[in-house]
């Protein structure tokens, strides 16, 4: 086990030991930036003939680069492995999947001038999408479906951005935050926007919840997010129970013992058919062994990172922090849920959407933070390669192939873009 990591004496948060560190640690002059700003630039020009290298290679370079690039270089780095991940998204097929949600939201897109808000399948307290799409009508009345498949993603990719840099990069020391970056975009990409497409804008919305402490915020996310989509108020509760210290263990001691024993939950899952409850019938009747599994593992994935974390940090006598704790143990309330229903709803699929589409790659390098660069430099590498692995050579067979309009290069600058204005 490593003596060199980062003990955590000191208080938490904001740049803890960055006087400590030596002189090459210590952010770079503004000549310095300017070579890597113009890195980014060579990144961006790399986007117009294939987003595939232009957002591997932002990932790369937030990551290995991390402790020398300031905030403006950082975020124009992470707006372009944004943009360009839209772009690898919006070349997919649309609608080779039924659960394609674009299908239906480039319907109603395309016709918001002669439909009413609130017809079709968006309830009508739920306008967020409505009005969104309202606005990117008039700004881009020529959309294809690929092109509104890359507005909305880049919407959500920005949204989350903003949230990670306004409030989630506070407790990471200067040197790793662009680390953290590549590893929230790096998970995040795992995601489609265009499945779930109102409860992906809810939950990147949502994600405040976790960095703020003062309710004004977290209450104005919540609100915000509920107009995307009504879940948002459901998943606050949960996550506000599963936070608690005084309701964690009966909820765990309930979940572990009593549940599995007294209640059937296939028959509970009934009872809501019978009564037709709406909305909460789909979602607690409607099963999917199949996403409950995928989702559950990158949720395994990040606790388990969290656990041996936690280890390490105990065997090197370095303090564990009582909000690394709750993080944990929130992670554990989690995949205790999702083991409870595993086989019989759908719900923690999109109840925790929020955890393993949006927050997983966060709750990765929250809980890696303190281990030395070189370590997070080598095993971020490692994961970008994997997953670069997982977008260049493809399975024909997958209803979720992401490059599939057009090859992953091209000759002719911004080919790609022809798919946004040109059925």
């Amino acid at each position: 086990m490593p003596r060199h990591i980062v003990p955590s004496d000191a208080p938490e948060s904001r740049e803890h030991n960055v006087s400590d560190l030596p002189l090459v640690a210590r952010e770079p002059g503004r000549g310095d930036q300017h070579f890597y700003l113009a890195a980014v630039a060579l990144l961006g020009i790399c986007y117009l003939f294939s987003p595939l290298v232009s957002f591997v290679g932002a990932l790369l370079y937030l990551t290995v680069f991390s402790r020398r690039l300031n905030t403006p270089v950082r975020v124009a780095t992470s707006v372009v492995a944004i943009v360009s991940a839209a772009s690898i998204w919006a070349s997919r097929e649309v609608g080779r999947s039924v659960s394609d949600d674009l299908a239906a939201y480039y319907d109603i897109y395309s016709r918001l001038g002669m439909l009413e808000w609130g017809t079709e399948r968006i309830p009508v307290y739920e306008f967020g999408l409505p009005l969104l799409l309202k606005i990117i009508r008039v700004a881009l009345p020529d959309l294809t479906p690929n092109g509104l498949m890359f507005v909305l993603t880049t919407v959500t990719g920005l949204t989350l951005l903003f949230c990670v840099e306004r409030f989630g990069l506070r407790e990471f020391p200067r040197e790793k935050r662009g680390y953290c970056a590549a590893m929230v975009l790096l998970f995040f990409s795992f995601v489609l926007t265009t499945q779930l497409t109102r409860q992906m804008l809810s939950s990147v919305l949502l994600v405040n919840i976790f960095f703020c402490l003062r309710a004004v915020p977290t209450g104005f996310s919540v609100l915000l997010a509920s107009l995307f989509h009504v879940s948002a108020v459901a998943v606050y509760a949960v996550v506000r129970v599963l936070r608690s210290k005084y309701l964690l263990v009966p909820f765990v001691f309930v979940a572990v013992f009593i549940v599995p024993k007294v209640l059937d939950l296939a028959a509970a899952a009934s009872l809501v058919t019978a009564y037709d409850v709406p909305r909460v019938g789909y979602y607690v009747t409607a099963g999917d062994s199949g996403a409950n599994a995928a989702s559950l593992g990158v949720v395994l994935v990040v606790g388990v990172t969290g656990l041996l974390s936690l280890l390490a940090f105990k065997a090197a006598h370095a303090r564990i922090l009582s909000q690394e704790k709750g993080m944990l143990l929130l992670l554990a309330g989690v995949i205790i849920a999702y083991l409870l229903t595993l086989d019989v709803t759908l719900g923690p699929f999109r109840l925790f959407l929020v955890f393993h589409a949006v927050m997983a790659g966060w709750f990765f390098a929250y809980f890696t933070r303190r281990f030395p660069t070189p370590y997070l430099v080598v095993g971020g590498v490692a994961l970008i390669l994997w997953r670069t692995r997982s977008l260049y050579i493809l399975d024909p067979a997958s209803a979720f192939v992401p490059w599939d309009v057009y090859g992953a290069f091209g000759a002719f600058p911004g080919y790609f873009v022809l798919s946004y204005f040109t059925s």
